[in-house]
């Protein structure tokens, strides 16, 4: 599994006016594929200016977190709110947020390839 990270898109969120927020805040957000729990009521606020880390081990969620705000896996349970305006019932690309795939650390254990790598490899195939 890699490290993803949550950007700002600047703009992308129509109903919001400009890209600035406030917080960013989810509330008792979960998750499941086929019926085991891959995020359990994570609740979570991030304040404009702050930045985080989301640490753990391989399957616990951080991908999935990062997936369910920027709209690509839904909610389970819970909701997710930029300031007070709730983005979970709102299309990917309505939500001004993406995801990064990050690269492993040097001398990783981790020798499976990257997903955007394999994706790129398969499609020039």
């Amino acid at each position: 599994m890699r490290d993803s990270s949550i950007v700002a898109a600047g703009g992308v969120a129509p109903a919001a006016g400009d890209a600035t927020f406030g917080e960013l805040r989810l509330d008792g957000v979960r998750r499941d594929f086929a019926g085991v729990v891959a995020l359990a009521g994570l609740t979570l606020t991030v304040r404009r200016g702050e930045f985080i880390t989301l640490l753990g081990p391989s399957g616990c969620g951080k991908s999935t977190a990062l997936n369910c705000i920027a709209g690509l896996l839904p909610l389970t349970d819970g909701s997710i709110w930029l300031d007070d305006r709730r983005i979970d019932v709102l299309r990917p690309e309505q939500r001004g947020f993406g995801m990064v795939l990050a690269s492993s650390p040097a001398g990783s254990s981790n020798a499976s390839p990257s997903p955007a790598r394999s994706w790129c490899s398969r499609r020039s195939s």
